[in-house]
């Protein structure tokens, strides 16, 4: 059975232990995008990463109250930051995915229940 072309992992072509340092970090590199993408592929993977982001305020600019709570805004932000970072790296349609969900991760839409009656109907 072929392989998916995302579940393809770069550390099975390493033939010798001649590889440089820089090298084994760029197939590192390689192994997380690969995960990122096959994560968001799936409808429960990007809801997820949405989620995430959203938990951090890095799509909010609203973070910055003049008092104490501002270092932990900036700090959890700063992670959300970072994510979008990789998943830009991964793909910009993922990134931009993520940064402007069509909704809020997990608002049930009218859209999705009618589908699941129909589905339910079908099985029947």
């Amino acid at each position: 059975m072929a392989k998916h072309v995302l579940d393809y992992d770069p550390i099975e072509d390493i033939e010798d232990m001649s590889i440089t340092r820089t090298e084994l970090d760029k197939l590192g590199q390689q192994r997380r995008e690969n995960d990122l993408k096959r994560i968001a592929q799936t409808d429960f993977g990007l809801r997820f990463l949405q989620s995430l982001v959203a938990g951090t305020g890095a799509v909010s600019y609203e973070i910055f109250n003049g008092n104490s709570k501002d270092f932990y805004q900036m700090g959890r932000r700063s992670v959300g930051l970072e994510i979008l970072e990789s998943l830009s790296r991964a793909s910009l349609d993922l990134e931009q995915a993520v940064r402007r969900p069509t909704t809020p991760p997990y608002e049930i839409t009218e859209e999705e229940v009618k589908r699941s009656i129909k589905t339910l109907r079908e099985k029947r």
